[in-house]
């Protein structure tokens, strides 16, 4: 009864949140026991300052009775994050369910995925094409396939760039200086 009030609840926030899960969706499934990736609308108005909660759930509870937490508290500014192999040991099914909430009040839910499916352990990641204009308000776009480690590195290219610089920048500022 609770996973049904907990799946209702987000249900309902989630139809007035621009504050969104990207992926996994119907389309992108996730690999049982895998690195998978996870990606939201980071840049929202309506994202929660405070942190969140990441959960899984399934809509048929014979296959999990309630949401259980696999990230305790994430932070809004990363729009991604990759999941290890022990936070995805879950078993293949379908009807799975990502819950970002309030991490003092679980049955506050910021957003909440599509349905998506966990594929065996072993199985090819799928291929997508992912806008992260809409992520990262960056307007780059990407392509991956293969690994969730992959894709991760594809889909922070433009971060990975900035980083880059800023640490050049910092190395030729410490270069003029002198000891």
């Amino acid at each position: 009864m609770l996973a049904r009030l907990v799946f209702a609840l987000a249900a309902a926030a989630s139809a007035v949140s621009a504050f969104e899960i990207l992926a996994p969706n119907s389309a992108t499934w996730w690999v049982a026991e895998s690195e998978n990736v996870f990606t939201w609308t980071c840049t929202s108005a309506d994202a929660p300052t405070g942190g969140f909660t990441v959960l899984i759930g399934n809509q048929d509870t014979s296959q999990m009775a309630a949401p259980q937490a696999i990230v305790a508290i994430g932070t809004n500014a990363d729009c991604s994050k990759i999941l290890t192999p022990q936070q995805v040991g879950f078993s293949a099914g379908t009807g799975y369910l990502l819950l970002l909430a309030d991490p003092f009040n679980n049955t506050h839910v910021y957003a909440t995925s599509e349905p998506f499916e966990i594929q065996a352990k072993g199985s090819a990641y799928p291929t997508t094409t992912a806008a992260i204009g809409s992520a990262t308000g960056s307007g780059a776009s990407g392509s991956s396939t293969g690994s969730a480690a992959a894709s991760s590195q594809t889909n922070n290219g433009a971060l990975k760039t900035s980083v880059g610089l800023g640490f050049g920048a910092i190395g030729a500022l410490l270069g003029m200086m002198t000891f």
